[in-house]
Order: C-alpha cells, then structure tokens, then sequence
C-alpha cells in the first residue's frame, strides 16, 4: 500500500509545484509587460514640448511685434499660456514673456484707473 499512495503522492506534489510554477511564471510575464508597455519614450515627449515651446513663443512674438491694441492683447494671452506651461524654466524666452506680461498688466491697471477718473468713479481709482 505505501507504494502506491507514495507514488500517488509523489506525482500529486510534483503536479502542485508545475502548476504553482507556471502559474508564478505568467503572473511575473504580465506584471513585467505591463510595466514594459507603461513605460514612454521620454525623447519624443521632450521633442513634442520642445515643438509646442517653440510655436507658442513664435504666436506670442508675432503678436508682440505689431502695436495695435488687440495684438498686444492677444500676445498677452500667449504670453500667460506660455508662462502658465512654461513658466517655471530658466531661459531668456520665459524672462521676456514674463516682462512683457507684468508690464501689458501695469498698464492695463493704469488704463482702469485713469478711466475711473475720467468717468468720475473715484472709488474705484483707489
């Protein structure tokens, strides 16, 4: 009798330990192709910023260039775009943007307040 439960057993167990090592085996293969397949191509992203960087500053600069009031404000909104995406490196793009965008506000506000004046809306010049 032990013969043949021993040899039952032997078989059973090494049954179990094929299966809990197949079974390890595919969870470790999709665990590392998910982790694979999560990964991105760091270049491209840094290419198509480096692309949206450069086309958003060209839009802010034409719009710059031109004096009329609604040119000056439409490169006022690039240049927040550009600041709010941007904003945070350290090159001479984003401290021109900047300068450009706190001066545009200055005389903005300056505007706000001679108009109150103007209108006699005293209040509001304060």
């Amino acid at each position: 009798m032990r013969n043949i439960f021993g040899g039952r057993c032997y078989i059973m167990k090494k049954i179990v330990r094929l299966y809990f090592t197949v079974l390890t085996t595919v969870l470790l293969l999709a665990i590392f192709a998910a982790s694979v397949s999560a990964q991105r191509n760091p270049t491209m992203t840094e290419q198509q910023r480096d692309v949206d960087k450069e086309t958003l500053y060209a839009k802010f600069i034409e719009h710059k260039r031109i004096a009329q009031s609604n040119e000056q404000r439409l490169a006022y909104e690039a240049g927040k775009e550009y600041l709010r995406l941007f904003g945070t490196e350290k090159d001479l793009n984003v401290k021109e943007v900047r300068k450009f965008v706190t001066e545009y506000e200055s005389v903005r506000r300056q505007y706000a307040i001679d108009a109150a004046f103007s209108s006699k809306n005293y209040p509001k010049t304060f």
